[in-house]
């Protein structure tokens, strides 16, 4: 899921620039985060 890419990072899913973890983050400010994106 988005929120689990947010929160462990990920890579090759969107370019070849790696998103690196925020682990962080409340599961809430993820669910935020991820909402955002999706709105884009």
């Amino acid at each position: 899921t988005l929120t689990s890419s947010i929160q462990h990072g990920s890579s090759g899913k969107w370019g070849e620039i790696p998103m690196p973890p925020f682990a962080q983050l409340s599961p809430q400010d993820l669910q935020t985060l991820a909402t955002f994106i999706l709105h884009q």
